[in-house]
């Protein structure tokens, strides 16, 4: 016999699914996490590009004698 039962080649087997289901699941979660992070970026630095456009309107829409 080799050394290693049935029962825990089983047993190693059974860990080894667990383990990797585990680790696509983080690995899932940190894609999301970043893809959030991107999303939240971009929002913000249109933010700042809107609020400064419409800065610029407003300053272009005023009369220049005041």
């Amino acid at each position: 016999m080799n050394g290693i039962s049935k029962q825990r080649k089983d047993a190693d087997n059974a860990f080894l699914k667990v383990k990797t289901r585990s680790s696509i699941r983080d690995r899932m979660a940190s894609e999301a996490e970043r893809l959030v992070l991107e999303r939240d970026a971009k929002t913000a630095r249109l933010k700042e590009q809107r609020l400064a456009k419409e800065a610029a309107d407003r300053e272009a829409a005023t009369p220049q004698g005041r």
